[in-house]
């Protein structure tokens, strides 16, 4: 049954929850009220002001196609980040890209690559250089790891980028409305 004929049969009552929030959600603000500035300013307006606004608000917000072309060709130096107005998390991810490079280089440097055994029987020189070879592979995970860690981050913003557009639209909105409340 829709919704709309719904209301027709059921009384008002019945559609509505009356239940009282449990504190817990109302200290974390999930049962917040909504600002009656700004539903009233969008009751005034007229409809072609209302398009007028949302336009405004799909054109200075960044470009979803933007940002997902940013996230797959350059999403390991975090340009996406910066595109989306993250600049700390967009500071982090080419920071765990450099940091991996330049250990995993490292480790290679020191002959601490996993498939050194798979080219080469060990002799009596690379038994003396153990120790070195145990260091290098050791650098060498670290980096490892790093550049692990990268690519779980970039897989896992393909699904941060459409909040994020979605949060900036309404921070943007919700201005306009207040100015043109204050207009009032």
């Amino acid at each position: 049954m829709p919704f709309a004929a719904a209301r027709l049969i059921l009384p008002a009552a019945a559609l509505t929850h009356n239940r009282r929030p449990c504190r817990r959600n109302s200290q974390a603000g999930l049962n917040r009220k909504p600002d009656k500035t700004a539903l009233s300013v969008i009751m005034d307006l007229s409809p072609e002001q209302y398009n007028v606004i949302r336009r405004r608000v799909a054109a200075d917000s960044p470009s979803p196609l933007c940002a997902y072309g940013l996230w797959l060709f350059c999403g390991f130096f975090g340009a996406h980040r910066f595109y989306l107005g993250g600049k700390k998390s967009g500071f982090a991810l080419p920071a765990l890209a450099l940091g991996g490079l330049i250990l995993a280089g490292l480790g290679i440097a020191f002959g601490g690559t996993p498939l050194d055994g798979l080219f080469y029987t060990p002799g009596l020189n690379d038994i003396l250089r153990s120790s070195q070879s145990r260091s290098g592979l050791l650098l060498f995970g670290g980096g490892a790891a790093l550049l692990i860690a990268l690519l779980c981050c970039w897989a896992a913003d393909i699904f941060a980028i459409a909040p994020a557009i979605a949060r900036i639209r309404a921070q943007k909105q919700r201005h306009i409305l207040n100015f043109y409340h204050k207009e009032r």
